[in-house]
């Protein structure tokens, strides 16, 4: 069964997540942060994504980016994975899958930004909303709105996300 393609539309702001395999921890302490974000940072330069916040989570991480190409947050995610899985692999003397499958990506939505806001704040990742409050202010003209007159599917169809259909 082929992959259904991914939503990513040109310059608007991209909402990524990576979850760790069975909502496994993936970061164990301070190194492996830095590590990810290295490799994140290198690979967003590389494929000319333009990273607008992130929020790395003990299990899993979620990246708002924006990209002219359509195709380059499959090839930044596929590169962080390869250099980060491989110093996982090598530091904690491991093997097999870090990653629960692929990376989950739609168009950011105020309703993606509510989500994020409520999950790092009952993690205790940020407060005052510091996240989501930069993430407004940088992004809130480029949020994914409804067109004038636009239909749309309903709740559940789409994996839950609302998609403009006309």
């Amino acid at each position: 069964m082929a992959r259904r393609p991914r939503l990513v539309v040109p310059g608007f702001p991209l909402h990524v997540v990576q979850r760790g395999n069975n909502r496994a921890a993936t970061f164990h302490c301070p190194e492996d942060y830095t590590c990810y974000r290295e490799a994140l940072f290198a690979a967003c330069r590389r494929y000319g994504c333009a990273m607008h916040a992130y929020v790395l989570m003990p299990n899993h991480v979620h990246l708002l980016i924006t990209t002219d190409d359509a195709c380059a947050p499959s090839h930044m995610m596929q590169a962080v994975g390869r250099r980060f899985v491989q110093y996982m692999n090598t530091r904690y003397t491991r093997t097999g899958t870090l990653w629960e499958g692929r990376f989950w990506s739609s168009p950011l939505t105020q309703e993606t930004l509510d989500m994020i806001r409520r999950a790092t704040k009952a993690k205790g990742i940020v407060g005052d909303d510091d996240f989501c409050s930069l993430v407004e202010q940088k992004l809130q003209r480029s949020l994914v709105r409804p067109p004038r007159g636009a239909s749309f599917l309903r709740r559940g169809d789409v994996g839950d996300r609302q998609i403009p259909v006309g």
